[in-house]
């Protein structure tokens, strides 16, 4: 038992833990540890959060910044936060905390398994609770599916269960590590129209390769299946299915000074997200669900394999 929950491992390959004994947090945020022939990874059971990921003789994909704040119903800077059932400032209701309540609060384990070959699978279940809805006036559940190997894959389904017509938008907002901020780039967004979060919001395009030499803050609608970080011969494949945003974020420099849990590593890290956000925002209907699907992948050829096996499942 684990506050509450049952907890239903049936691996050899993944313990329990908490962020103190993990990251010497003066709080203990419960934590999966996952380690395979495979991969190794950390997942916090606060907001189904995968804070690291690190293929067998590879170096580990995710950031986590070491000022990370571990507290319950306080936002885990790094990994891959799960925003929602709204991305970015609530449009309807401005007031409301950012990135909505789902990376704040703990999910339930529903399961925990070893599959064939050392994949490993992580199960996670959640609903909104009466403090949600006093802000957000729909009851809703989501499930959260993680295939751990070579490569990352991420599922999730949210659905409505209230009695009228609910927004939904969302994000993987995935913060990925960095050797050196000034040679990453993303080269499949040239050409392509963005909102420029660091202008109002105002339309521009994007001329050339995304690079990182001041704030980048950028939402792209509609956009392509992949996406790729580049520095170098270093590259990380990032391919979606039902997540037509992407979003392209670091602070720079002069941001995240004032950022309590980033300050001077801003040139660690890269987020590049997949979700549904801004014009891909959906509607909804009373009991209507939605999935969407987020692979990381050395290649684009696994990335592709990937959300093919999930999309034809």
């Amino acid at each position: 038992m684990l506050g509450g929950q049952n907890l239903n491992i049936n691996s050899e390959n993944i313990r329990l833990t908490d962020s103190n004994i993990l990251y010497g947090s003066a709080e203990a945020l419960p934590c999966l540890v996952v380690d395979t022939p495979r991969c190794s990874a950390v997942v916090a059971l606060q907001g189904a959060q995968l804070l690291s990921f690190k293929p067998t003789g590879d170096r580990d994909w995710l950031w986590l910044s070491p000022l990370a704040t571990f507290r319950p119903s306080v936002a885990i800077r790094g990994g891959i936060p799960i925003c929602a059932p709204w991305f970015g400032v609530n449009r309807r209701q401005t007031e409301l905390p950012k990135h909505g309540f789902m990376r704040n609060r703990e999910w339930q384990l529903s399961a925990a398994d070893d599959l064939a070959d050392d994949l490993v699978r992580l199960r996670f279940k959640f609903k909104s609770e009466a403090e949600d809805t006093a802000g957000f006036p729909w009851p809703i559940y989501a499930e959260l599916e993680m295939y751990l190997a070579e490569e990352v894959s991420l599922s999730l389904r949210i659905g409505n269960m209230g009695d009228l017509p609910m927004p939904l938008s969302f994000a993987f907002h995935s913060y990925f590590a960095v050797n050196d901020l000034s040679r990453v780039e993303i080269p499949e967004l040239a050409g392509q129209q963005y909102l420029d979060n660091t202008d109002a919001l105002s339309s521009k395009l994007q001329p050339a390769a995304v690079r990182f030499s001041a704030e980048v803050d950028q939402v792209y609608n509609g956009i392509a299946a992949s996406q790729s970080l580049c520095a170098g011969d270093d590259v990380i494949y990032v391919t979606a299915w039902h997540c037509d945003t992407a979003i392209v974020w670091n602070p720079g420099e002069a941001l995240a000074a004032s950022m309590s849990d980033v300050g001077s590593h801003f040139n660690e890290y890269v987020c590049l997200e997949r979700g549904m956000a801004f014009q891909d925002e959906q509607e909804l209907a009373a009991g209507q669900e939605f999935q969407g699907h987020m692979s990381i992948a050395r290649t684009l050829e696994r990335g592709m394999m990937i959300l093919r096996g999930i999309s034809a499942a």
